[in-house]
């Protein structure tokens, strides 16, 4: 028998505003309750990150995603890196620019609060005005891949990408175009999904950067089947929400929208929904943590069939946080004036699970 332990308990660490998007402005979400005066968190100083010296010696450009909260105090907590173009000198040098960001806290009735699920994109680029072109180097090695590929020669095509994300200085086109290569190899052949997913995401981060729209309109094809495929639907719904305003037949578009229609109804279906997780080690520094994450349908989920160790599990929703320790025999209720939430698994590298996400009728 499972037990749900109110999670407006001793492990609360705070009372938390609204999520931020990625200009800082408030997400969409449920609002505060009633009589609640609610202010946001606005930047003070954000510096821009520092070019890393061989990132710019390279020509190598770029984009990093991080999610961080705002204390009280306005400082910055616990930032982490959500995604990138794959440059870690680049994460780095993101990640130390967003630690020493100070931003006015977010208030409930005057009083300054946490304020998580904030996010925010840091772009490195050194060329300007307009989208830049592939180097003659890059053709060059990119023309022997695309050979290999149109030969069938699919090993030897990913072992080219590989060492060209390796060696290669590229700008964020090359980037692109590079990953996007790099996901329809491993589609044929056979990459797991986890795997694949890894691989479609940043490829297809940069819609303005793809001149080829059919392509970005592939991608974001396989991502969508890729993400159903792992359950992550949360993540499936804003996929299809992309997709379905890039293409251009409005019969393909009335599908995505059953699509949509069709995962936001397992919300309130009869069945377990289960996701496989996995804390992957961190590629930056051993300041960021390892950690696995998961944007949930439901608001009950439980942690089974841990492989390893699972040291926390962090909610950071839009309107609360909450820091627990896992427990086999505990499952947990997300409440639903808490907004939208992610959770973040931190462990062991290499630790495996399987969060559930039970009914809403589930006791």
């Amino acid at each position: 028998m499972r037990h749900w332990p109110p999670l407006l308990s001793a492990l609360l660490l705070t009372a938390a505003a609204a999520a931020a998007s990625t200009d800082d402005a408030p997400a969409a979400g449920v609002p505060p309750a009633d009589g609640l005066v609610q202010t946001w968190a606005q930047p003070l100083h954000r510096q821009e990150p520092r070019y890393p010296r061989r990132a710019l010696e390279r020509g190598q450009e770029g984009w990093v995603d991080i999610s961080f909260v705002v204390e009280p105090d306005g400082s910055i907590a616990d930032p982490v890196i959500e995604g990138s173009s794959g440059v870690p000198d680049l994460e780095r040098a993101a990640l130390d620019a967003v630690r020493r960001w100070e931003y006015a806290p977010a208030t409930r009735n005057g009083e300054p609060v946490q304020q998580c699920e904030v996010r925010t994109r840091l772009t490195f680029e050194i060329s300007t005005g307009g989208r830049p072109g592939a180097t003659r180097s890059y053709v060059r090695r990119f023309r022997e891949i695309s050979r290999l590929h149109e030969a069938g020669q699919h090993e030897q095509a990913m072992e080219q990408v590989l060492e060209l994300q390796r060696t290669q200085g590229m700008n964020r086109y090359e980037t692109a175009r590079t990953w996007a290569m790099r996901a329809m190899l491993e589609q044929q052949l056979g990459a797991p999904p986890e795997q694949l997913v890894a691989s479609l995401r940043p490829a297809a981060a940069d819609s303005w950067i793809i001149s080829n729209k059919e392509l970005h309109r592939s991608l974001l094809e396989a991502l969508l089947a890729t993400e159903i495929r792992l359950r992550h639907y949360q993540r499936a719904i804003a996929t299809a929400g992309r997709l379905r305003e890039e293409v251009p037949e409005k019969a393909r578009r009335e599908e995505i929208e059953g699509v949509i229609t069709e995962l936001l109804a397992l919300r309130d279906g009869s069945s377990y929904l289960t996701v496989s997780g996995r804390i992957e080690p961190p590629a930056v520094d051993d300041e960021h943590p390892s950690f696995w994450t998961h944007q949930p349908l439901r608001r009950q989920f439980g942690i089974e069939d841990v492989e390893g160790r699972i040291s926390a599990v962090d909610l950071r929703c839009q309107w609360q946080r909450a820091l627990i320790t896992w427990n086999p025999e505990h499952a947990w209720r997300l409440p639903e004036d808490w907004g939208r939430c992610d959770i973040y698994v931190y462990g062991e590298p290499g630790t495996t699970f399987t969060l559930i996400e039970y009914p809403q009728a589930s006791g």
